[in-house]
């Protein structure tokens, strides 16, 4: 991989939001581990682990984006030709693209909450099925 298409990448990155949008999940993830600890001890992921809101709140602490951002590089790297994350990076810079990325934060808060209404349904419908279960 050539130094000019991993600084392409980068600005990709930014300025598609997908690095905002890493470090949003990232924290999010975080937050909710913390209420569900229970999950997390007991035999669940983590056995054994005394503090799980502490070891989670250290997770965050030490969690990098800029280190995460280097290990997506390769991923996109790998599905994108350099003249296609060029035209990607003209994209978001654009009046369009950046429309396109101001909203798309709103639609996929939309689409993430109608995800969660359609599974409920999936479970309720499950559970009139199969009533037993």
């Amino acid at each position: 991989m050539d130094a000019k298409k991993i600084e392409d990448i980068i600005v990709l990155i930014k300025l598609s939001g997908i690095r905002d949008g890493m470090a949003k999940s990232m924290s999010k993830q975080i937050e909710y581990s913390k209420q569900a600890t229970s999950l997390f001890t007991d035999g669940g992921f983590l056995p054994g682990i005394k503090d799980v809101k502490q070891l989670l709140q250290l997770i965050l602490e030490e969690s990098n984006i800029d280190e995460l951002v280097g290990m997506v590089i390769p991923l996109i790297d790998s599905h994108y030709k350099h003249s296609e994350i060029k035209a990607l990076i003209k994209f978001f810079k654009s009046d369009i693209g950046r429309v396109f990325r101001e909203r798309s934060v709103a639609v996929n808060a939309e689409i993430e909450s109608v995800k969660n209404t359609y599974m409920s349904m999936v479970v309720e419908r499950i559970r009139n099925k199969y009533p037993d279960l």
